[in-house]
């Protein structure tokens, strides 16, 4: 899904891509198919020098070393959730009035959702 998302991207667009070695081929075929589509990319990963970071345009460093046995640990997900936490509260910050209206509409849209105690 996310390869076929990626193809109908447009110079409009942004691709977000997490990876933390940089180097799974899926994700790399994702990042080509992005930029081949005109979007811009923006890498979130360990590694500076990796086959995904050359389809990147702006590359995110974070994360711990992990070993072998580590795969997926929790602070290299921390972090990249940090990286994410900054993104989206600068991004809110600087559309706040579209993001604020947007939030009231979707607040307005879930209010009968919850069982009131």
């Amino acid at each position: 899904m996310q390869l076929i998302t990626a193809s109908t991207l447009n110079a409009d667009d942004v691709a977000l891509i997490f990876s933390y070695s940089g180097s799974t081929k899926d994700t790399v075929e994702i990042a080509k198919s992005a930029k081949r589509a005109g979007a811009k990319t923006i890498l979130i990963t360990r590694f500076q020098k990796s086959p995904l970071t050359e389809y990147a345009d702006i590359i995110l460093l974070c994360g711990a070393n992990e070993g072998t046995l580590q795969k997926g640990s929790t602070s290299a997900e921390i972090s990249q959730l940090f990286l994410v936490d900054i993104l989206y509260s600068e991004y809110y910050r600087r559309h706040y009035q579209v993001c604020k209206e947007n939030w009231e509409k979707t607040k307005a849209a879930i209010a009968d959702k919850n069982y009131s105690f």
